[in-house]
């Protein structure tokens, strides 16, 4: 529950409370007048303080509750934000994904060469099957750390200072060029979300 909603809830409950309370002292003060006897406002004192402690003791325990679990969520997720980091790391690195970068590599120099254009994804599959699975390895990889970047489950930052150089390489080399080739609207919408939360970050870097 977010901080602002369960504040509202103990406040509300808390006046609820001394509304509560108080009742009996409103309808005693309605029959009786204001009682001048030190004793009895003693007991009115003693009164509200026997009602509302348990529930001020009451409301700081959740309150407590509530603060260590935000903190240790947090720490989770940090946790799991740096692994998943790595992770990517890892797998850019990783043979099939190298493998696959070599592959392109060579296929974008033969283009460039012949002066020729590379196909799009969509038609990698009929035109290339060779390097088919190579370029949607290389797209799946970045549609995954754009998916990541966009709900925050990766330190975008340490990924582009590790890779941007290579990035904005393949942006320039590879996905603009497919990207202008595209049909399949699937495809083309995932690739404007790696141009937004990947490429275009990698060309500030």
């Amino acid at each position: 529950m977010p901080f602002r909603a369960l504040a509202r809830y103990m406040t509300a409950a808390v006046v609820v409370a001394l509304l509560i309370a108080a009742l009996p002292y409103v309808y005693y003060l309605g029959e009786f007048g204001v009682s001048k006897d030190h004793q009895a406002w003693a007991s009115f004192g003693g009164y509200f303080g026997g009602v509302l402690g348990p529930l001020l003791a009451f409301a700081n325990l959740l309150a407590v509750a509530w603060i260590g679990t935000v903190v240790v969520t947090r720490q989770q997720e940090q946790v799991i934000r740096k692994q998943l980091t790595l992770d990517m790391l890892n797998e850019y690195h990783a043979d099939p994904l190298h493998k696959s970068r070599v592959a392109l590599d060579e296929l974008i120099e033969k283009a460039e060469r012949h002066s020729g254009a590379l196909p799009s994804l969509s038609e990698f599959e009929r035109t290339d099957p060779t390097n088919s699975p190579n370029a949607f390895r290389l797209y799946q990889f970045f549609e995954k750390w754009a998916v990541l970047a966009r709900t925050g489950n990766v330190d975008n930052d340490l990924l582009l200072a590790a890779l941007g150089g290579r990035v904005s390489w393949w942006k320039e080399k590879f996905f603009d060029r497919i990207a202008a080739r595209e049909s399949d609207p699937h495809i083309r919408e995932s690739l404007k979300q790696i141009e937004a939360h990947v490429l275009t970050k990698a060309k500030r870097t």
